[in-house]
């Protein structure tokens, strides 16, 4: 549980980590999720911070135009609220499981989104909470295959 990764990496290294929540005790998903919750917040307070200081009375110093810096604030707007979605993923996921979970599942609300139809035919009497197999292919030549 790398922990101390350059900063840049830490949302794409997280979402790796989620991936395998499955194999990492309960208290260690707790851990990597409140860590991760923190920098999501730092990321947030910081940018709000700057955002602040660019829509303050001395923003208009340092800029060629007013058109850049609005550009400029458009973007850190954006990735303020890329982060609030960052946290609300990780916080819905800690509401259903504040425990760290035992299970793995996700939100009730997430869980159609991700999964479609699979989560419809789980627990249905007969399929045995899955979903049947798809049919396999038919055998076709490689020449066939290529319209060769």
């Amino acid at each position: 549980m790398d922990t101390e990764a350059v900063h840049g990496d830490r949302q794409r290294r997280f979402w790796t980590k989620f991936a395998f929540f499955g194999l990492l005790a309960p208290a260690e998903r707790l851990f990597l999720v409140e860590h991760y919750l923190t920098h999501c917040r730092a990321h947030v307070f910081h940018l709000t911070r700057e955002l602040a200081e660019l829509e303050g009375p001395l923003a208009d110093q340092g800029f060629k135009t007013a058109t850049q810096r609005a550009w400029i604030v458009r973007t850190m707007r954006h990735s303020v609220a890329q982060w609030h979605l960052e946290i609300s993923e990780v916080e819905a996921w800690r509401r259903v499981h504040p425990d760290g979970g035992g299970t793995l599942r996700l939100a009730p609300s997430h869980r159609r989104r991700a999964h479609g139809a699979a989560v419809r035919t789980a627990g249905r009497r007969g399929t045995g909470g899955r979903r049947p197999a798809p049919p396999k292919p038919a055998f076709r030549p490689r020449a066939a295959r290529y319209g060769r």
